[in-house]
């Protein structure tokens, strides 16, 4: 999913409501969602920018072993409670 995607789907929803994470469809689990990070902002543990904010935004290097350094990650938060399959029939694209 893209970030536009998510964004799209999330424009429907109260803007007041709770987000959480579930995961696991045989055996359902529900997560808060801790926040989001960039995956440049944690790879290999630099969490230096060298970013002054002065240069155009460059295109995204290409993919390595699946990941961009411009992958946005959510960041699972703490369990909550059990949660239902039903989900992943309801889940919006």
């Amino acid at each position: 999913m893209k970030v536009k995607n998510l964004m799209d789907a999330l424009r429907s929803c109260d803007p007041e409501a709770e987000v959480v994470m579930v995961f696991q469809p045989h055996w359902p689990l529900e997560t808060a969602l801790q926040g989001i990070a960039v995956r440049k902002e944690f790879k290999d543990g630099d969490e230096t920018n060298d970013d002054d904010g002065d240069e155009a935004p460059s295109a995204p290097p290409p993919r390595r072993n699946g990941e961009a350094e411009n992958d946005v990650v959510l960041v699972q938060g703490d369990f909550l409670r059990y949660g239902s399959a039903d989900a992943w029939n309801a889940a919006r694209r």
